[in-house]
């Protein structure tokens, strides 16, 4: 079974990236890892808000991002996209 540690995503995305928030939560025994961070592009910001857990073994990450001078008109809505997944067994 393959373990999400917040920790270590953070430790391994904060060397390229500013992180707004990191959390982990269980829903029906499963971790799921969720970050805000901010990542440098070529010519702009890209802020990106995240999930990731593991499903058969394997790492899932799923993501909403747009360009950091977007972040007030799409923030909410990618807030809003994130938190309505949810998870069956």
């Amino acid at each position: 079974m393959l373990l999400i540690n917040i920790a270590n995503m953070k430790t391994l995305l904060e060397k390229n990236s500013d992180i707004v928030e990191s959390k982990s939560y269980k829903v029906d025994g499963h971790t799921i890892g969720e970050m805000k961070l901010v990542t440098k592009a070529v010519d702009t910001n890209i802020y990106n808000h995240m999930l990731f857990f593991s499903y058969h073994d394997k790492l899932v990450i799923i993501t909403f991002n747009c360009t950091e001078e977007l972040r007030n008109d799409w923030e909410q809505v990618g807030d809003f996209m994130i938190e309505s997944l949810f998870f069956k067994e």
